[in-house]
């Protein structure tokens, strides 16, 4: 193992020297000079990591421990994806009031506190005890990914927007892999230290996992089998609960980092408009038409725009009958004063109903 983490960390750095020295890198590891990108990406990576690592044990506590059904253990954590998009919502009211680098350090020591809530779960639980914590955690991680999503890529240059976005997309990748490796190696190997087997049950099975221990129980005597269930599950919780410390620690952690990290990032950044749009001239013209309320016509498509354009034609053809339409057969004298103008042959221009299809036509 030893040997393989050493010549892992050797890859990656002869990796990240030969991407710094390519015009065209895989990765742009040139972006993490920058500070803030940098935090922005630690932080989304440790979110992810502590998310996945919560997804993880939740499904096992609720199915192994307590002894729920796939699909209430999956539909019982609704109310933390339902209020980490809640607190993407609430996260942009917060940015003017604690600027961007407190709206995350806010989002991390939630989620924080939610896991060092997790340290007091039980063999007996009521679902309604556990939901608070599962919402302020949400709402923790909705804060953290909404700002730091657009830290990413405020950050950096507007050349390299779609290599900041890689970036970002392969954090929350390594972040989802890591808390399942890390924590579930944490939980297990807290779980085999702390099981004690009762007395007259032998068996190595029950020490790979809680899965394992309470397969091995369904083929004991009711009295073992109790015993082993029990003995299982307690050490399950307390390597639960270890991995609760842990990663409320890391996130505390990285509360601080992102407080200092993501410090100086204006509440409100910029939007640099391209030289090329700054050189285009205003529209005129057919680009330049609006709708009779004023609003642009961008976004309709061109039967929006051919539509509203008819409807201002017929609008501005009803109000008046001169001066004559372009397709108008009569001819076009001078007006005369106090009346209409006659043509040569005597006829004058007959007014036209607005609600008629047909060219005007010549009276007289």
């Amino acid at each position: 193992m030893l040997v393989a983490g050493a010549a892992g960390v050797v890859l990656l750095g002869w990796f990240w020297l030969r991407q710094r020295r390519l015009a065209d890198p895989v990765i742009d590891v040139r972006l993490f000079a920058q500070r803030a990108f940098s935090a922005s990406i630690l932080t989304n990576l440790l979110a992810i990591f502590a998310m996945s690592a919560m997804m993880l044990m939740f499904s096992w506590y609720l199915q192994l421990v307590l002894g729920w059904s796939p699909l209430p253990a999956g539909l019982a954590q609704l109310p933390g994806g339902l209020s980490g998009a809640v607190g993407g919502v609430l996260a942009a009211r917060l940015i003017p009031l604690l600027g961007r680098n407190g709206v995350v350090a806010l989002g991390l020591a939630m989620n924080a506190g939610a896991f060092l809530y997790y340290t007091t779960l039980g063999t007996e639980l009521t679902y309604l005890t556990l939901v608070p914590a599962m919402v302020i955690g949400g709402i923790g991680i909705g804060f953290a990914f909404t700002v730091n999503n657009d830290n990413v890529l405020a950050t950096a240059p507007r050349e390299r927007a779609g290599a900041a976005a890689a970036v970002s997309e392969t954090a929350f990748e390594l972040g989802g892999a890591l808390g399942i490796a890390v924590l579930g190696t944490v939980l297990t190997g807290a779980y085999r230290s702390n099981l004690e087997l009762p007395a007259g049950v032998r068996g190595e099975a029950a020490r790979e996992s809680l899965a394992s221990a309470l397969t091995v129980a369904e083929g004991l005597p009711a009295g073992q089998a109790a015993g082993l269930v029990r003995a299982a599950q307690s050490a399950f919780l307390d390597g639960m609960h270890l991995a609760s410390y842990v990663t409320a620690g890391m996130l505390a952690a990285v509360a601080l980092l992102a407080l200092v990290g993501l410090r100086g990032v204006p509440k409100v950044i910029p939007e640099e408009m391209p030289a090329a749009a700054r050189s285009r001239p205003p529209a005129q013209g057919r680009a330049a038409r609006s709708r009779p309320d004023g609003r642009p016509l961008r976004g309709w498509g061109w039967w929006g725009r051919a539509g509203w354009s008819w409807a201002r034609g017929r609008r501005a053809a009803s109000r008046s009958s001169w001066p004559r339409p372009r397709w108008s057969r009569c001819p076009s004298p001078p007006p005369a004063a106090g009346r209409s103008a006659p043509t040569a042959a005597g006829r004058v221009p007959a007014p036209r109903p607005a609600h008629s299809w047909s060219p005007p036509r010549c009276s007289g």
